[in-house]
């Protein structure tokens, strides 16, 4: 969320912390979607240009793989 506040002025509102996460996130920028996420692993896109919908996968996708793969090092990381 710090990225996309810094790189393309999203601007973000927590509407719940509990019983799950749900945050809105827009911009002034019509070209960038507006976000809701909710949970943890919940991202809901609304409008916005194709392109930068795309980028947005893409940069989840790496995120989420980075993450298994720490994962994976810890796990094996207590194994002699």
């Amino acid at each position: 969320m710090d990225a996309l506040t810094k790189g393309h002025g999203y601007q973000w509102l927590a509407i719940a912390k509990r019983p799950i996460l749900l945050v809105y996130g827009e911009t002034s920028s019509g070209e960038m979607p507006q976000l809701l996420l909710t949970g943890n692993t919940t991202l809901v896109v609304s409008g916005g240009d194709g392109a930068y919908i795309e980028r947005l996968r893409r940069m989840l996708e790496i995120l989420e793989r980075q993450e298994e793969r720490e994962l994976l090092a810890q796990e094996g990381g207590g194994v002699e």
